[in-house]
């Protein structure tokens, strides 16, 4: 049991670092730093005398490759170690190697299809939205492991029951950071001199379409933000629950403020990527609030 504390302990640290520099590569316009070649770096296994922009790439694949590996002796070790005890962990393994690997394949369909660097197509903007939404399960999967692993009875069953209000705020959550991940990338491709020049292009009617959808995010960040306050403040912040609900709450106004000022700083790079680092830990500490709490979900 300790090697698989050590390795989930390892994993989940290195899965948020692949996730943020991900979104580097993205802003630093180095996707297509290896070319369309995939899982080689433009042909190569080591790079020889690399461009700044094919190490950033070459970086984010190699340890890109690494978690994949450590993910997947997690898994069998999960099989070997849980075969009648704590078969919920296993479960949850499972379902962590699964969405890793599908992240994986997405990550190569973006290179290898050429949908990366300065390509404004409908079909990057869509797949980058599924890329956030399978990030958000991945991550959701890993913080409820987390739970089962460190925080849970190791002598009871600790899965999620779903109802009706926790699970919408938890469709919003994933929504919300999937339109900004195309926000995000329409910053990247179009951005603005001004906070003037932002408002022109977004009331421009030839704008393109992802400049035109930086309004939608905010509209639903101030939703999803203020109904999910509302909500965790009527449940109660008392007992263990409680006091996740309120982590939840304040990481939900912290993650309002922070988009606020990415907006306002007109899209920095490292606003960026602590936007969706704080976005993940949100989304982690859904996951397990909805886990403490599932006994009390009729």
């Amino acid at each position: 049991m300790k090697k698989f504390k050590v390795l989930l302990g390892f994993n989940t640290v290195l899965t948020m670092f692949v996730i943020v520099w991900g979104a580097f590569v993205r802003a630093s316009g180095s996707g297509a730093g290896c070319g369309s070649h995939w899982p080689l770096c433009n042909g190569e296994v080591i790079p020889v005398d690399p461009s700044l922009e094919r190490l950033i790439e070459f970086v984010h694949r190699t340890t890109s490759g690494v978690l994949l590996l450590t993910v997947l002796a997690m898994y069998f070790l999960a099989r070997r170690l849980f075969t009648t005890f704590r078969r919920d962990i296993r479960t949850t393994t499972g379902q962590v190697t699964v969405f890793l690997i599908i992240e994986a394949l997405i990550g190569a369909i973006l290179v290898v299809f050429g949908l990366v660097e300065y390509d404004d197509s409908v079909a990057r903007a869509l797949m980058m939205g599924i890329h956030l939404i399978n990030t958000f399960l991945l991550i959701g999967c890993l913080s409820h492991l987390c739970y089962q692993v460190f925080g849970a009875n190791q002598k009871t069953i600790a899965d999620i029951r779903w109802s009706t209000w926790p699970t919408m705020l938890g469709i919003g959550l994933i929504f919300m950071g999937a339109t900004g991940s195309m926000v995000a990338l329409g910053d990247t491709l179009f951005p603005a001199e001004s906070l003037a020049e932002g408002f022109r292009q977004d009331l421009n009617p030839d704008s393109h379409w992802l400049i035109k959808l930086r309004v939608i995010h905010p509209i639903m960040a101030v939703v999803v933000v203020l109904s999910g306050i509302y909500g965790l403040w009527k449940a109660g912040f008392q007992e263990k629950k409680g006091a996740w609900g309120l982590a939840l709450a304040s990481l939900l106004m912290l993650q309002f403020c922070i988009g606020m000022s990415n907006w306002l700083l007109l899209a920095p790079t490292m606003i960026q990527l602590f936007h969706l680092w704080v976005a993940e830990v949100l989304f982690g500490v859904y996951v397990v609030w909805m886990a403490v709490g599932s006994r009390h979900w009729a």
